[in-house]
């Protein structure tokens, strides 16, 4: 029969298992949490990003307006806003550099659900522009990408 003192040392060993058990516990479920959060931050920049792609292919699919051309260097005009739905919509520039030279340039942002963070993204493309016609790529298009 186990003397009280042995009794003691018992209990003291099981109170530390359970100690170390519920550490390792928290910390996995830290962790888990963490990694929650990152893959929600890597769905909304993706969706960012399919959202700028999807506002400059629609900007690179509109004829251009003649009397657009004749703004100044620097000058921009909006191209239209696509509302993607579920917090999601992205917008349209044509910024002119100069003559016949110019940056379609679009953003999108996917709002934040209770959370998660707010992501931005932002693409362009250098296009030369003439009167009726569709925009030409001159140049491969370049992504930013700005998360909050």
């Amino acid at each position: 029969m186990p003397t009280a003192r042995e009794r003691g040392s018992i209990l003291l060993l099981v109170l530390f298992v359970l100690v170390v058990t519920g550490l390792l516990s928290a910390g996995l479920l830290t962790m888990a949490l963490m990694a929650r959060r990152t893959a929600d931050s890597v769905v909304a920049g993706e969706q960012a990003g399919a959202g700028a792609e999807a506002a400059l292919d629609r900007a690179m699919a509109t004829p251009v307006q003649p009397d657009s051309l004749t703004l100044a260097a620097v000058d921009s005009i909006a191209l239209g806003r696509l509302d993607l739905g579920r917090g999601q919509s992205a917008t349209a520039v044509a910024i002119r550099l100069g003559r016949g030279l110019w940056l379609l340039r679009a953003d999108a942002t996917v709002e934040p659900l209770p959370g998660r963070s707010l992501a931005r993204s932002a693409v362009g493309r250098l296009v030369r522009l003439f009167p009726g016609e569709l925009p030409r790529p001159i140049a491969s298009r370049s992504w930013i990408w700005l998360t909050q």
